[in-house]
């Protein structure tokens, strides 16, 4: 697989990063992308795990939605914290187990719109970490998203299900995962629709099993 080379947003995103001082994502101490303090706080927490249902992958989540942990999802989607995905990626792969075992791993992608807003795609930021911590490869681009969608946390249950249907598709990188284990990742994962929308067409592109993890389960 090759990799990928550096584009102008992530020089400028490094740039930024140097002029600009960096603060803990998880209580804004000016220091490292996720002080000591939070690092330990974090991995203290209890893993979240959710069944497989009606099409959903299992999830395993580094912990549920509150406190610390969704500061520090918030500061990753909204404060520009993008290292401090890569670091909760590499905790998130610590508590993933023989359970989840995979071959591959494919986040969940943003549309383009959402994706020049922000600058870069929070899940594949945690990605990236747990790539890196479990020497698994990364197919960024397996899944690719077809329109930008209402943004779930403003929708029910079922309205959900109706606005993911049919978002994604097969990407570029998609004959990665044919026959191959999946650990489909994303942030935050509230009724499992997106993970299920997405799991269906890694399954229709040949994945054998497909695993899902996020930073954090809405209980």
């Amino acid at each position: 697989m090759k990799r990928q080379m550096p584009t102008l947003r992530d020089a400028l995103t490094w740039l930024l990063d140097v002029l600009a001082p960096t603060r803990c994502a998880g209580c804004a101490l000016h220091g490292n992308e996720l002080c000591d303090a939070c690092r330990r706080s974090l991995s203290a927490l209890p893993r979240v795990r959710r069944c497989a249902a009606r099409g959903a992958p299992a999830i395993i989540a580094l912990g549920a939605h509150d406190g610390l942990l969704r500061a520090c999802v918030l500061a990753l989607k909204f404060d520009r914290a993008r290292r401090v995905g890569a670091v909760l990626g590499g905790m998130l792969a610590r508590k993933l187990d023989d359970a989840a075992g995979f071959n591959v791993i494919v986040p969940v992608p943003l549309d383009r719109h959402a994706l020049g807003e922000r600058g870069y795609n929070q899940a594949e930021e945690i990605a990236r970490g747990v790539a890196a911590a479990t020497g698994r490869p990364l197919a960024s681009a397996a899944l690719h998203r077809r329109h930008r969608a209402a943004r779930q946390a403003s929708l029910d249950s079922k309205q959900r299900e109706a606005n993911v249907e049919r978002a994604f598709a097969a990407g570029a990188q998609s004959a990665a995962v044919a026959a191959n284990s999946v650990l489909l990742v994303d942030d935050v994962v509230t009724t499992g629709a997106t993970m299920r929308a997405c799991a269906t067409v890694l399954r229709s592109s040949g994945a054998a099993r497909v695993t899902g993890a996020a930073l954090a389960i809405k209980l």
